[in-house]
C-alpha cells in the first residue's frame, strides 16, 4: 500500500516540487520513497511495504527501461497473471504485484486494467512515447485526484499533495459545499477545491507531454451489471456467493506482514472473521471499538464473535473529548470534510490496530451488495401509498413530521420521517430525500446573499438522477446501484482509506472483489431481503458458522453518540467554535441561521447533529486552507 503523485508541465520538472508533493503523503508509506524525473515529467511514491518487502521498491522499470510504474494498492490475482506472463517469456526481477502490472501492460496494453482483481491507483509512464497513463480500480477503493490546465497536469492519491504544486491555485467550489451540506459527503467526482476532481472509478486517462488528456476511457461500468440475467435457484445463488466470498478472503489474507480483522457487532465482520479463521493457519487478531453509551456500544456483540471464533481480540473505548481533540487532524487527513460520525472510530480503530498489525480486513460493501440497509425497505409500502388520495398523503406527512425524537441509537420516529417524509414524491426522489441533512431552502438561507449572488448554487446534484431508467424497475437492485456509485466510494471507502492511511495501515475489503460485486447483481432481490429481514442470503448461508445472537440481530451500523455529545459534553466547545466562525466572518454563512441550527439541537427541537457535525468539519477545513 502506498501513495503516488506526479505531474507533467510545459516547463522543466523541478526536484523541489515533486519532493514536496511526496512529503505531503508520507503517512501513506513510511517504509520507503521513490522518484522519477525526466524533462517535464516528475513522478513519486511513498511505500507501505506489504508484499515483497526486500525488492518491491518503486519505481519499477520494464526490461528495456522504456516504461516505469508507480502503484498504490494490492492485486489479489497477480500470481495468476504472473504465471501467464512467464509462460509468454517475460522475466521478473521482483516478487511484487507492481511488476506484474507493468509487464502486463507491456503485453496487453490498457487491457491489463480489466484483468486486475484488486484495489489500485496506478501511474505508468512511457518514456519513448512520452505519455502518462493513470488508472483507478473499479469500485473506487483507492483514491486518485487530478487537476488539468493548459500548462500542468497534476495527480495524486490525496489532494494535499496536489496543493504543493505551484501550478494549482486554491479556490472554493461552492456547488460542492452545497452538496456536502445536502448529503454530508460530495456525491460526484467534484471536490471542495475548484478544478480538482476525483478520478472516476473503473477508468483510465492518457496524458501526452503537452500536457493534454488524449484519452479518457471507462474499462468497467457498474451499469453493465444491471443487465445481467438473474440466477433462479436460491441454493445455486448461495453456493456461488460462498465460493466467491471464500476465494476473496483467501486471496486478501496473502501478506508478508501481520494481518487482522475489524470486528463490529454485525454480520459482515462476523462472516469475515469466520472465513479468515477457517482459512488462516494462524490465530486471527480482531479489533473493536466502543463507547460508554450503552445504546451505541457494540463491544458485547464483537466479543461474542471473537469467542466464537477464538480470535486474539483487542478492544478500545473512546469518549467525547477524543472528537474535539482530533477533528482538526481528521479533516486534514480526509483532505475535505465528510459529515460522517464514523470518521472518529475509524481513525482510532486504525491507530489501535496498527500497533499490532499492518493490514486489516473490513466488511465494507456487504450492505450494498446483499441488501443490508433498512432504507432498502422503502418500496415495501409503495402499493399502499399509490392507493392513497393526495389529501391523505398530506395528513400522513404532517403526522410523521410531528413524531417525537428518540434518544436511542435506533430512532424509528426519525427513520419514518426520513423514509416517508416525502410521501407525495416518486420512490427515487424519496430515496434521495432520505439522505438530505437539511432542505434546499434551509441550505440557501444558510449561505449569505454575497455567496448566492456571486457564486450561486446552480448545479445541485441529486441522487435520484443516478437511478436506472428501466421499465423492469427493481428498487433494491437500483438503490444498491446508486449507493455503489455515490455514498460507497465518496464517503465510506474514502473515509476508510484516509483514516487508515493516516495511521499507515492498509485496509482490504473482501466484499468488494469486483467478481463478487458482479455476482451480487445476479442474485434476486427477494433472496437478499425477505420480508423485513435484511441480508437473508448471507444469514442463511452462514447460519451454522455465526453465533445465533449475531445472526439474528438487525442492522446496527458503526454509529457514534455525537447527537448526545453535542447536547451535553461538547455543547460549549461547539458553541464557541460557531461564535468565532471564519465561515461567518468571511461572509460565507449567515450567523443567525447557524445559531438557529445549533440552538434547535441544544433545545431538543430538532436533531440537527449531522448538519452541525458537517459544518464543524467544514469550518476546520476552511481554517486550514483559507485563514
Amino acid at each position: 500500500m502506498c501513495g503516488i503523485c506526479g505531474y507533467i508541465s510545459k516547463g522543466h520538472a523541478g526536484q523541489d516540487i515533486i519532493r514536496n508533493m511526496n512529503n505531503a503523503i508520507a503517512h501513506r508509506g513510511p517504509d520507503s520513497e521513490g522518484f522519477f524525473r525526466e524533462e517535464n515529467v516528475a513522478l513519486a511514491m511513498r511505500r507501505l511495504a506489504i508484499i515483497d518487502l526486500e525488492t518491491g521498491n518503486q519505481p519499477i522499470y520494464n526490461s528495456d527501461m522504456s516504461r516505469l510504474i508507480m502503484f498504490n494498492g494490492e492485486i489479489s490475482n497477480f500470481h495468476e497473471i504472473r504465471k501467464d506472463l512467464e509462460e509468454s517469456g517475460f522475466k521478473f526481477k521482483t516478487r511484487s504485484d507492481t511488476e506484474v502490472i507493468l509487464l502486463g501492460y507491456d503485453k496487453f496494453g490498457e487491457d491489463i486494467f480489466s484483468k486486475l482483481n484488486g484495489m489500485f491507483s496506478i501511474a505508468i509512464y512511457d518514456r519513448k512515447k512520452r505519455t502518462l497513463i493513470i488508472a483507478r480500480d473499479r469500485l473506487g477503493i483507492k483514491p486518485l485526484y487530478y487537476t488539468s490546465s493548459d500548462s500542468d497536469f497534476i495527480f495524486a492519491s490525496e489532494i494535499k499533495s496536489i496543493l504543493q504544486h505551484p501550478g494549482y491555485s486554491k479556490q472554493i467550489n461552492f456547488e460542492s459545499v452545497n452538496n456536502l451540506l445536502k448529503y454530508k459527503y460530495i456525491p460526484n467526482e467534484k471536490t471542495l477545491y475548484s478544478g480538482i476532481v476525483k478520478m472516476v472509478p473503473g477508468s483510465y486517462l492518457k496524458i501526452n507531454s503537452n500536457p493534454a488528456i488524449i484519452e479518457n476511457t471507462r474499462y468497467w461500468k457498474l451499469s453493465d451489471q444491471l443487465k445481467q440475467e438473474e440466477i433462479e435457484s436460491f441454493e445455486e445463488s448461495k453456493e456461488l456467493v460462498y465460493k466467491k466470498l471464500y476465494d476473496s478472503v483467501k486471496h486478501q489474507l496473502f501478506s508478508d506482514v501481520p494481518l487482522g480483522v475489524y470486528l463490529s457487532g454485525g454480520i459482515d465482520s462476523a462472516i469475515l472473521t469466520n472465513l479468515a479463521s477457517d482459512i488462516s493457519e494462524n490465530r486471527i487478531s480482531t479489533f473493536s471499538i466502543g463507547f460508554k453509551s450503552k445504546s451505541y456500544n457494540e463491544l458485547k456483540w464483537a466479543e461474542i464473535t471473537s469467542k466464537f471464533n477464538n480470535t486474539l481480540h483487542h478492544e478500545l473505548i473512546i469518549d467525547p473529548k477524543d472528537l474535539m481533540n482530533t477533528i482538526d487532524h481528521l479533516v486534514y487527513s480526509l483532505d475535505e470534510p465528510i459529515g460522517d460520525y464514523a470518521i472518529l472510530p475509524t481513525y482510532y480503530l486504525s491507530q489501535f490496530a496498527r500497533k499490532n498489525v499492518k493490514v486489516a480486513l473490513s466488511g465494507a460493501g456487504g450492505d450494498e451488495l446483499f441488501g443490508g440497509y433498512e432504507r432498502y425497505w422503502m418500496n415495501k409500502g409503495e402499493k399502499i401509498l399509490n392507493l392513497m388520495p393526495t389529501s391523505m398523503k398530506h395528513i400522513l406527512a404532517r403526522s410523521i413530521d410531528a413524531l417525537p425524537e428518540s434518544k436511542n441509537k435506533k430512532s424509528y420516529g426519525r427513520r419514518l420521517k426520513k423514509y416517508l417524509g416525502s410521501v407525495e414524491s416518486s420512490l427515487s426522489v424519496r430515496y434521495d430525500k432520505s439522505f438530505e441533512l437539511i432542505t434546499k431552502a434551509a441550505r440557501n438561507a444558510l449561505f449569505t446573499s454575497e455567496v448566492m449572488n456571486h457564486h450561486g448554487i446552480r448545479d445541485e446534484f441529486n441522487l435520484f438522477s443516478l437511478f436506472p431508467d428501466s421499465d423492469d424497475f427493481d428498487f433494491v437492485k437500483s438503490a444498491s446501484f446508486v449507493d455503489l456509485l455515490s455514498i460507497l466510494p465518496n464517503d465510506y471507502l474514502l473515509k476508510e482509506d484516509k483514516m487508515s492511511m493516516a495511521n499507515s495501515l492498509e485496509v482490504r475489503v473482501p466484499f468488494l472483489d469486483h467478481e463478487l460485486v458482479e455476482l451480487s447483481f445476479k442474485i434476486k432481490s427477494s433472496y437478499k431481503i425477505k420480508g423485513l429481514k435484511t441480508k437473508y442470503i448471507l444469514r442463511d448461508l452462514f447460519k451454522d458458522k455465526i453465533h445465533p445472537e449475531i445472526l439474528n440481530r438487525g442492522k446496527s451500523g458503526f454509529e457514534v453518540p455525537v447527537r448526545e455529545w453535542l447536547k451535553n459534553e461538547l455543547s460549549n466547545e461547539v458553541e464557541s467554535l460557531f461564535m468565532s466562525s471564519l465561515l461567518v466572518n468571511d461572509k460565507i454563512f449567515n450567523a443567525q441561521k447557524l445559531k438557529e441550527l445549533l440552538n434547535g439541537h441544544l433545545q431538543g427541537l430538532n436533531d440537527n447533529s449531522k448538519i452541525i457535525f458537517t459544518i464543524i468539519g467544514l469550518e476546520y477545513w476552511y481554517r486550514q486552507n483559507f485563514s
